[in-house]
């Protein structure tokens, strides 16, 4: 997820395109989508998530007295009460489904898009130095769409379920395999010190060193190359110094530097030419 707070750009509350149908939605639901429906102008920013859970357990009460309170209905004509009853049960349904969201969104509140929308929001906001309101929020910040936040739930099942599958491959396991064994390897050594006294007191190879891994080992004392070239001694001043090397590929920091810095013989010349000329040109100055 890209965290550059100039990267993101969020809905406005009051915008020159919306229609009178967006204004009043805006005005009534700006917060209460798509979980407390209930509470309308009311709700909070999603953001004050201890707020919301509070609302959010009102509301599923209210759903399930809905619910429990059909069999009241009984004196109503049948079409009458079958219609009352079928809305009953959706309304209710909807609010406790809602409610019962928002309690845990107050439990894991970074696997829900809108509290992580609110709190960029706010930070942006504090950057651009515009008003935000605990309550409220940023003045002019309206969250995303019903279907935006669907679809980012959707995408993150759909995350849940990759993961779960790369999890359960074959390769994983022997990742997990091989972890195990050297988790269980550094157990029994213990400290660094006993795992260094452990690699020292191995016994030596059986075979001789070759000579090209004595002529390897040695390179970083003695070599043949053409160390007047720059590009060669760069070579084998990384081929020999891994760790130097490690380090300029680690920090780029010292990218801009080069290491080791050897001049070149045509540029010492030119610089000694045109020393000896301004020598020269003072003696004359001099004479003059």
């Amino acid at each position: 997820m890209n965290t550059d707070l100039d990267f993101w750009q969020f809905r406005k509350l009051h915008d020159k395109n919306d229609t009178l149908l967006d204004k009043v939605e805006k005005q009534l639901f700006r917060y209460a989508l798509p979980n407390l429906p209930l509470w309308g102008p009311l709700a909070p920013a999603h953001d004050c998530t201890n707020l919301r859970a509070l609302m959010g357990f009102a509301q599923s009460y209210v759903g399930l007295s809905l619910i429990m309170r059909i069999g009241g209905l009984k004196g109503l004509p049948v079409l009458r009460r079958v219609t009352s009853s079928f809305v009953r049960i959706v309304v209710g349904c909807g609010f406790i489904y809602g409610g019962s969201t928002e309690l845990n969104n107050a439990w894991n509140p970074y696997n829900n898009p809108l509290y992580v929308e609110t709190c960029f929001a706010r930070d942006k906001a504090l950057q651009d130095g515009e008003e935000s309101t605990y309550w409220l929020g940023p003045k002019n910040f309206m969250p995303m769409t019903v279907s935006q936040y669907y679809n980012m739930k959707w995408m993150q099942v759909l995350t849940t379920t990759d993961v779960e599958k790369v999890s359960r491959s074959k390769i994983m396991e022997q990742y997990s395999e091989h972890h195990e064994k050297l988790r269980l390897s550094l157990e029994k050594t213990g400290t660094l010190g006993a795992r260094v006294q452990e690699i020292s007191s191995r016994p030596a190879p059986a075979r001789a060193v070759r000579k090209e891994e004595v002529s390897s080992i040695m390179g970083v004392f003695h070599t043949d190359e053409d160390l007047s070239d720059p590009a060669v001694v760069e070579k084998y001043w990384f081929d020999n110094h891994p760790w130097i090397k490690l380090q300029v590929l680690t920090n780029t920091m010292y990218l801009a530097s080069n290491i080791p810095r050897v001049a070149h013989i045509e540029e010492q010349e030119q610089q000694e030419q045109q020393q000896e000329q301004q020598e020269l040109q003072e003696q004359v100055t001099t004479d003059e």
